[in-house]
């Protein structure tokens, strides 16, 4: 994380996971991004525009493309009544990654600003924020998983998952 963004991109996130998520009302929007300018450090005008670009990414959507959760680790063997208990298991892990997703996605989309004073976004330039937001959260989705995690080899190496991308950061 960029120490430069992380607090805009930390309060950027808890105001979307606190409400902005749910809501298309332009007045309601305008109100959370005075929030993001007063205590965040935002542009009122570059907050929305990232929010435009959250919804539009789909970054905080979590469910089984996390690397972590791989189908191994959800078989299924128990129906009913427990199955759906241990179901809601993974609550807090969804929660904690939306939010680690959300701030990443929002530090991405400020390096790019910053960089890019004025510009509209284009294409290439919503790839290369995407890639950014990818490397900020690790590569952690399934589709950065290497050819040793898929397959038969995926048990076996189903816990080298942050080992590795960690090392790759490194790299």
């Amino acid at each position: 994380l960029n120490p430069k963004q992380a607090w805009a991109s930390f309060v950027g996130a808890a105001l979307w996971n606190k409400g902005l998520r749910h809501t298309e009302d332009a007045a309601i929007i305008d109100k959370y991004a005075t929030w993001a300018e007063k205590f965040g450090g935002w542009n009122k005008e570059d907050f929305k525009e990232a929010i435009e670009h959250l919804k539009r990414s789909g970054t905080d959507r979590v469910g089984k493309e996390q690397a972590l959760l791989n189908d191994v680790a959800d078989p299924k063997l128990i129906q009913g009544t427990l199955g759906t208990i241990i179901d809601k298991g993974p609550v807090f892990f969804n929660m904690a990654e939306k939010y680690s997703r959300n701030v990443a996605f929002l530090s991405a989309f400020r390096e790019w600003r910053l960089a890019n004073p004025g510009k509209a976004m284009d294409q290439g330039q919503y790839v290369k924020l995407i890639n950014r937001y990818d490397d900020l959260t690790l590569n952690m989705t399934r589709a950065s998983n290497s050819a040793l995690q898929e397959g038969i080899f995926s048990v076996p190496t189903q816990f080298l998952t942050f080992n590795q991308r960690l090392a790759e950061q490194m790299l």
